[in-house]
């Protein structure tokens, strides 16, 4: 009876061992079973973000590759319009170096100078009433001051600069000086304050003029 009872003992004690480890495994089976509806929601979320973090580098590529091809169309256009202003600039010094040294203009035996600020603007504005001189005042006077707009208005368009106004202002005058001293040592013309002060101001009305241009252009085109 001893032995039947040692031996019912152990195999109660097997099957609840047997029991306890088949429970054991399959609660293991079931946390990694892909039926489970959380392991399957998690492997959605996954991929979602696996194909949101793509769709962003996609985008990001494209958005890299448009701003490239901006660029390099925006500079083509800058390139090919600082040429063009650049080579109608040159032209232009062409003509005002052709016009003031050459075209009617003999060195004289003389050296001409004036020194005196406006007495040769206040000459002219008084000779404005005697007949047969009032072409001889407006090319005298605006002549100075129209010939210079040019000037003016391309050096700001080619040559980039926060202080555009001063700059204008000082390649003005200074290219003036440069001017009107070269006639006064070739002895081609003389050597006038009052053109200097008359280009100089030719100048500035040629800035004047570039930036309500860039303004109607900007208003047209949306871009500078």
């Amino acid at each position: 009876m001893d032995k039947d009872k040692k031996v019912l003992i152990r195999g109660v004690v097997l099957k609840k061992n047997n029991n306890s480890e088949g429970a054991f495994h399959g609660e293991g089976k079931s946390g990694n079973n892909p039926d489970n509806p959380s392991v399957a929601s998690s492997e959605s979320d996954s991929e979602n973000k696996k194909k949101n973090d793509n769709e962003k580098k996609n985008d990001n590529v494209k958005k890299k590759k448009r701003l490239a091809v901006a660029n390099l169309r925006y500079t083509r256009r800058y390139a090919l319009r600082i040429a063009v202003l650049s080579f109608f600039f040159v032209l232009y010094l062409i003509c005002m170096v052709f016009l003031l040294f050459i075209v009617d203009r003999e060195p004289s035996g003389v050296y001409r100078y004036n020194f005196e600020p406006f007495s040769e603007i206040k000459r002219n504005i008084s000779l404005w009433n005697t007949s047969g001189y009032k072409l001889y005042v407006i090319y005298n006077l605006f002549g100075n001051v129209i010939c210079f707009m040019p000037f003016g208005f391309f050096v700001p368009a080619i040559f980039y600069s926060k202080k555009r106004f001063l700059i204008v202002f000082l390649s003005s005058f200074s290219f003036t000086v440069l001017i009107e001293v070269t006639q006064l040592l070739t002895r081609v013309g003389s050597f006038d304050i009052d053109d200097i002060i008359l280009n100089t101001v030719g100048g500035i009305f040629g800035f004047i003029v570039y930036l309500i241009i860039k303004k109607i252009y900007r208003m047209i085109c949306g871009t500078e």
